[in-house]
């Protein structure tokens, strides 16, 4: 769901996606633990509005908890909380811990951070597969006789000049 298939490659899962993150897990307890945690708290809060457990809900109830811990994460992100917020936004110092920024709300808190790690892991599990490698283009280090630039390229700076 994170990433699903379309007209240019497959998805996600298609490209190893849950295997990767599954021997990652093997790897670190720190981590198999957040994901632990995080798929008993999606079964919780699934089973509280629907009466399944995530993965035997239908794809409109899972794609709704997914859009309310997007749709939280983001509102997150956008208003940071406390007095020391203002450091945060303009600090780079800080850029690496912008989760740690907000007060999560009490209903989606542990959701929403376990859904942000999901969302990254996957990402990078896509694009460093080979179906996300060619669903970018990466055609990797090749030698050139010689780089001619695009005609639109030149035309777009010579716009930007003017």
């Amino acid at each position: 769901m994170i990433i699903p298939a379309d007209g240019t490659s497959g998805s996600a899962a298609e490209a190893g996606a849950p295997e990767f993150i599954d021997l990652l897990c093997s790897q670190n307890e720190t981590l198999a633990d957040l994901y632990s945690g995080g798929l008993i708290w999606l079964d919780v809060q699934m089973r509280q509005a629907t009466e399944r457990t995530f993965l035997a809900a239908g794809d409109p109830e899972q794609v709704e908890m997914l859009r309310r811990l997007d749709e939280e994460a983001r509102r997150q992100e956008a208003t940071p909380k406390g007095e020391n917020a203002a450091v945060f936004r303009e600090n780079t110092n800080f850029g690496g811990f912008r989760d740690y920024r907000t007060t999560a709300a009490a209903e989606l808190g542990h959701g929403i951070r376990f859904f942000n790690w999901l969302r990254r892991m996957t990402v990078d599990a896509f694009y460093t597969s080979p179906m996300g490698i060619e669903d970018v283009g990466y055609r990797g280090n090749q030698f050139l006789n010689e780089y001619t630039i695009p005609p639109e390229v030149l035309e777009f700076v010579k716009e930007e000049e003017d």
